[in-house]
């Protein structure tokens, strides 16, 4: 699927089926973004955040726990695609186990 942007540094449409996300961690502002990466470039679409205040003391205290929700996030994301495969991969196994017997 293709969806449009308004990018300056993009061109074109991002190819959905194709897109790898990846989870930044930014320890300094206790953040963790999660990014297309599109090409060279990575574009932010989310902040984790696990805490209701504006406080740094609750940023800081969810850091870790945002940053490992963002990793999940990102893999089971990313493995997606390898699962799609593997099932038509099996489908294809499957039709040719049921043509052979």
């Amino acid at each position: 699927m293709q969806i449009p942007h308004r990018f300056s540094v993009l061109e074109g449409e991002i190819n959905l089926d194709k897109l790898k996300i990846l989870c930044l961690h930014y320890k300094k502002y206790a953040e963790a973004l999660l990014c297309f990466e599109v090409g060279n470039a990575n574009i932010s679409f989310a902040k984790i955040k696990l805490f209701d205040s504006d406080r740094w003391v609750d940023a800081e205290g969810t850091y870790e726990g945002a940053c490992r929700l963002g990793d999940e996030i990102v893999k089971r994301w990313n493995a997606y695609e390898e699962l799609e495969s593997l099932k038509a991969e099996l489908a294809d196994a499957q039709k040719a186990l049921a043509a052979r017997g």
